[in-house]
């Protein structure tokens, strides 16, 4: 029977004699290379010189990463730029209050929208033309603005989109045909002239026109009584203050301090403004003549009780 501490002891002569044939195979073995100081300074900088080239790519492959994530994202943001103005234009097409849709005017689809500088005068010392006493100057004047100006006629396939409803009066097919329709900024400066004819200090000059040769383009060209002037004077006015109203202009005005007289309000301004010229010569081209435009009452037409 064997000592009982045989294994025990026999274990670590293994270990030792394996350890020892291991040292003795690598030192004969061929692939075993001895420790060289300056091969092996050599052979590191050989690395680090590795290294910095792949370093250097690492960075330049990171810089080329980052410059296209950033026209990436550049691009998002233009993107995202064009769609929230798509979607502010569709909001400010669409009445939020009442869900009715805001139509387009053919002057945005055939002429466009032009914008310039225009300097208001705002001046209470210094009047212009159209602020004047009455006089066929005047008079004139407000005429030239549009304020006397008819109808034009919508193609029938371009009603809907301008907000033309089927059953609308069309001018005579033999002259065209079309929908027979009007540009509110001519009521409204109709509506501006009538009311300053109608003032106190203008009444006494316009009155006296009334059912003489003078009355076209005033506000007594179709008078009858003051009784329906006075609901034509108000219907103006109320138009005047919904559109006012609707168009809210809320850019702001300062103060002036006045020898003798203290802080003052300095109502001239400079504001962006349509291209008032550029709407009547639009106008010019495309208005009915209502001296010989002829309408003419179809099969489907609608007929309403009385008038809006």
């Amino acid at each position: 029977m064997g000592s009982p501490h045989a294994g025990v002891l026999s274990g670590p002569r293994n270990i030792i004699k394996k350890v020892s044939q291991t040292i003795k195979y690598r030192d004969n073995s061929e692939d075993d290379v001895r420790y060289d100081p300056l091969e092996d300074e050599k052979s590191l900088l050989e690395q680090h010189e590795s290294q910095s080239l792949g370093d250097e790519r690492t960075r330049k492959r990171l810089l080329l990463i980052s410059s296209a994530l950033i026209l990436v994202l550049l691009a998002i943001s233009v993107v995202l730029n064009v769609l929230s103005w798509q979607k502010l234009y569709v909001l400010q097409q669409s009445s939020h209050s009442h869900g009715v849709e805001i139509f387009d005017s053919p002057l945005d689809t055939q002429m466009g929208i032009q914008y310039h500088t225009q300097a208001i005068n705002g001046s209470v010392k210094k009047p212009t033309l159209y602020r004047q006493r009455p006089s066929q100057e005047v008079d004139d004047a407000w005429l030239a603005l549009g304020t006397n100006f008819g109808s034009i006629a919508i193609p029938i396939e371009e009603g809907p989109k301008f907000g033309i409803q089927k059953g609308q009066v069309q001018r005579v097919a033999e002259q065209g045909g079309g929908y027979m329709a009007d540009l509110f900024v001519f009521h409204d400066l109709h509506c501006l002239n009538l009311i300053r004819q109608t003032s106190h200090w203008n009444w006494d000059y316009y009155r006296a026109k009334a059912g003489t040769d003078e009355a076209p383009g005033t506000a007594f060209e179709a008078y009858v009584d003051e009784d329906d002037l006075w609901e034509h004077f108000t219907h103006c006015l109320d138009m005047l203050r919904q559109f006012i109203m609707c168009n809210a202009n809320t850019a702001i005005y300062g103060q002036w301090w006045v020898k003798d007289k203290g802080p003052d309000k300095d109502f001239n301004s400079n504001a962006q403004c349509k291209d008032f010229d550029a709407l009547l010569e639009w106008y010019e081209e495309n208005h009915v003549d209502m001296d010989t435009a002829l309408v003419r009452k179809r099969p489907g037409d609608v007929v309403i009780d009385e008038p809006t």
